[in-house]
């Protein structure tokens, strides 16, 4: 197996090189799937691709897109999103810096955070440009577009051969032998961190749709039920209500007049009607409804144990030390993570760069707001805040900054037409 898996990334490298069109895409597709083995023992596939995709822009950039006249317009939105995304890539470096500190008690080697930080770099340039080409040119748009789609429906059959994948010893990020409960090949931590990213992912569909007015076939409809049903395969709560929220969404402000609208929900309806009547995935979901949360030896039901732990970390913070609140804290307090990016953000580097998080996370939804296009982002916004209230690592925010420039671009070209 391992040799299969060598020879198929040899394949992809050599696809990368050859053409930066396929260096792109591959870079996309691989931003939320865990790499199936690392190339040398140490260094994942993905970073490879960040580096050869970096190669291509800066050899090849006269080339791209990205040196046509921008309108005055567009190039604020472009430095806007870029902004964001370079808050949110620091913003989760630090993360994970200093959370190793805690747990480990210190430092990775000194190559591996040379390599890490080098990885940021490589990894802001290259989405930078991407957002510049996905804003600027339409071929490009619908390239970043096919393979954002491409990675959810990797991900999705991941979950759905979970059974198979685990028994060829490829790397599954959460499985439950016992229940099913798979994260498949998402390399953004569990069951929640997936249900989130496919949400994501679909409520860009419902926007898109509506945007291009596009007519609901075949494709769209097996795609939207194949991400529909990985969200219940999860048994993710949050998944599972973000999921209905979005339905309402598109019901309530997105439908168009024709049948579009009414297609895609009933369509969903069903699903989620075979689903619940589904002994073993209804179970399965109602029980993440009511199980419990071990906290200092007491077991607290449902979600209100994840909100106690919240109130430890927050009543924590409260009655530390002004050094603490502004700069977050050096001791491993709690043995349990927050399942909050927020509050673990607040705890682990404080008040200040929470603040610059959270202004940057609002600056994204400003600049469509501005344009008149509030209802477009707000699915979008609204589902990645949403997922990142009960996740602790903030991948999902790659995604949705590559989905923001996306959603402009579409916008754009309807206003302009």
């Amino acid at each position: 197996m391992e040799l299969l898996i060598s020879i198929f990334y040899l394949f992809l490298f050599f696809l990368s090189v050859w053409k930066i069109q396929y260096a792109l895409f591959l870079f996309v597709v691989h931003i939320p799937i865990v790499p199936l083995m690392h190339v040398d023992g140490t260094i994942p596939f993905n970073d490879y691709l960040t580096f050869i995709l970096l190669f291509q822009i800066l050899f090849r950039r006269k080339k791209m897109a990205f040196f046509k006249p921008f309108s005055s317009e567009n190039n604020k939105i472009s430095k806007s999103l870029s902004f964001c995304f370079v808050v949110f890539a620091i913003v989760i470096y630090i993360n994970g810096l200093n959370s190793s500190i805690l747990k480990e008690g210190y430092l990775t080697s000194v190559l591996s955070r040379i390599l890490a930080a080098l990885t940021l770099i490589a990894t802001c340039i290259n989405v930078f440009y991407i957002i510049r080409l996905v804003i600027n040119d339409i071929s490009y748009r619908d390239l970043i577009y096919k393979a954002i789609v491409t990675s959810a429906l990797i991900l999705s059959f991941s979950v759905l051969f979970t059974q198979q994948l685990y028994s060829f010893g490829l790397l599954i990020t959460e499985y439950s032998v016992e229940t099913g409960r798979s994260s498949g090949l998402f390399s953004g931590g569990d069951c929640n961190g997936l249900a989130g990213f496919l949400c994501l992912i679909v409520s860009f569909l419902f926007v898109k749709m509506r945007l291009c007015k596009e007519k609901l076939n075949i494709q769209k409809t097996m795609i939207i039920l194949l991400f529909v049903i990985t969200v219940f395969s999860t048994a993710s709560r949050m998944g599972f209500l973000t999921l209905v929220g979005l339905v309402a969404y598109y019901i309530l402000f997105l439908q168009s007049k024709n049948t579009v609208g009414r297609n895609v929900f009933f369509t969903i309806v069903i699903v989620i009607i075979v689903i619940v009547s589904s002994d073993s995935v209804l179970s399965l979901v109602l029980e993440r409804m009511n199980e419990g949360t071990a906290i200092k030896d007491e077991v607290i039901s449902g979600e209100e144990g994840r909100s106690a732990i919240w109130m430890l970390y927050f009543n924590y913070m409260l009655a530390a030390d002004i050094h603490t609140v502004l700069f977050g804290s050096n001791k491993s307090i709690f043995y349990l993570v927050p399942h909050n990016f927020f509050i673990n953000t607040f705890f682990l580097n404080g008040i200040l760069v929470t603040v610059i998080f959270i202004y940057s996370m609002i600056k994204t939804i400003m600049i469509f707001i501005s344009q008149r296009c509030t209802k477009y982002i707000m699915p979008l916004a609204v589902t990645t805040i949403i997922s990142l209230m009960f996740l602790t690592t903030g991948l999902l925010l790659y995604y949705y900054i590559l989905i923001c420039s996306l959603a402009w671009s579409y916008f754009d070209k309807i206003k302009n037409y």
